[in-house]
This record gives structure tokens, C-alpha cells and sequence, in this order.
């Protein structure tokens, strides 16, 4: 019985230190800036929140772009760089147009979208604080 309890201490201790050794990490990186558009690093807003990472900003050239995002718990800031007036995201009538379900926060920003064409315009549950 004290084998067993002596190894998984051990295993639980070696994946608390590479968990906090990762958030280490990622908290040292700087920011950066991800950007969206026609001729931009990424075509779809999604492509670039899918490879952001806390406090990072995808940054979204003026157009209308059909699709529907999520957040994916993320601590990021997604912007257009035109506002809402030339930036669109057109849910093309599937679902929520854009998705905060995993325990986004204070630091999840959207920023200067209309938001158009889906079942639900912003969907947010699984909320941990403050105000998005």
C-alpha cells in the first residue's frame, strides 16, 4: 500500500511541476499580434484565435467574414481594425455567432464586430468573473 501511495505522489508531483513550468512559460511570452484578412497571416478569425494565446490580439481587417467563433477560453482580445461598420461576422444562420462556454473572463475582449445571420448573436455560460 505505501509502494502505491509513494508513486503516485511522485507521478502527481512530476506533472504539477511541468504544468507550472508551462504557465511559466506562456506567461514570460510576449504578446503578439495575429491578423486576419485577405493577404493577412490567417483567412478566418477562428484560425486566428485557434493559435493565440493569453494576451495575445486578433486583429481583423475590415470585411464580412461567415463563420461562427469561440473563444475557446481563451484571455485574448479580438479586434477589428475598421469597427463595426466594416466588419462583419455572419453566423450564416448556424448557432451562436460568437461563443464565450469556457470559463472566459475579464481578459476576453471582441471589440468593434457587427455580429449578424445566426440563431444566437453572442452565446456566453460557463462564465468565471467580471464582465465580457
Amino acid at each position: 500500500m505505501m509502494f502505491i501511495r509513494q508513486k503516485v505522489c511522485k507521478t502527481f508531483l512530476v506533472g504539477l511541476i511541468l504544468s507550472i513550468g508551462i504557465v511559466s512559460y506562456e506567461g514570460l511570452a510576449e504578446a503578439r499580434t495575429l491578423t486576419v484578412g485577405s493577404g493577412q497571416m490567417y483567412s478566418t478569425i477562428q484560425a486566428g484565435i485557434d493559435v493565440a494565446v493569453t494576451s495575445d490580439t486578433v486583429l481583423v481587417s475590415a470585411g464580412s467574414y461567415v463563420e461562427n467563433i469561440n473563444f475557446l477560453g481563451k484571455g485574448i482580445s479580438v479586434v477589428s481594425v475598421s469597427g463595426a461598420a466594416t466588419t462583419i461576422i455572419d453566423g450564416n444562420g448556424s448557432g451562436s455567432v460568437v461563443t464565450f462556454g469556457s470559463g472566459e473572463g475579464n481578459n476576453s475582449v471582441l471589440q468593434g464586430f457587427t455580429i449578424r445571420n445566426g440563431k444566437c448573436a453572442i452565446m456566453i455560460f460557463n462564465h468565471s468573473a467580471g464582465d465580457i
